[in-house]
């Protein structure tokens, strides 16, 4: 799974809950109408076919429910890192971090945007923006790393320029201590 966010960066369907949610409403309201549901299985088909059916059904009913609950745990264990991402693209487009050109039917398409990447530790927050040796690059100006700080509404420590790549430190608390 790639980490980097850029413009064009869709958020997952696994990471969403409306989906599971969705399903379980399903599986509930059959629940209530399992026997409506048997029955017009067994005005539709023999005797036989039902009894089969009866069982897939219950085999379907079960595994269904499984699923549904693997997928909300895995959708809640990274919903967390699924919105700082959805942060970073919010970000990259409000800033329009990105280039621009019409397509054949004369519509904007994003063409190339800035990629970055959210990691986090203990005391710190480091959102790192990729370089890509493009144009791209001159829109990573001095002026980032503030307007990320009013952006996650943390406070800037510094920034590291490496190579191919920039990354905005930010500290998670502020120290409180007193200095006397």
């Amino acid at each position: 799974m790639n980490k980097k966010v850029s413009a064009n960066w869709k958020y997952p369907i696994f990471g969403k809950i409306s989906f599971p949610l969705l399903l379980i409403t399903l599986l509930i309201t059959l629940k209530f109408l399992d026997n409506k549901v048997k029955l017009l299985i067994f005005w539709l088909s023999n005797h036989q076919i039902t009894t089969d059916f009866q069982h897939q059904y219950q085999v379907i009913y079960i595994t269904t429910w499984i699923v549904a609950i693997i997928w909300i745990a895995i959708a809640l264990r990274f919903s967390d890192t699924f919105e700082n991402r959805q942060l970073l693209k919010d970000f990259i487009k409000k800033n329009k971090l990105f280039l621009v050109e019409k397509n054949n039917d004369n519509q904007e398409e994003i063409v190339d945007s800035v990629k970055m990447k959210w990691f986090e530790d203990d005391k710190n927050i480091i959102i790192r923006a990729y370089k890509t040796g493009g144009p791209i690059d001159n829109l990573l100006d001095d002026t980032i790393g503030n307007k990320l700080q009013v952006f996650i509404k943390k406070e800037f420590k510094n920034e590291n320029v490496g190579l191919d790549y920039i990354d905005y430190v930010f500290e998670k608390e502020k120290d409180e201590r007193l200095i006397l």
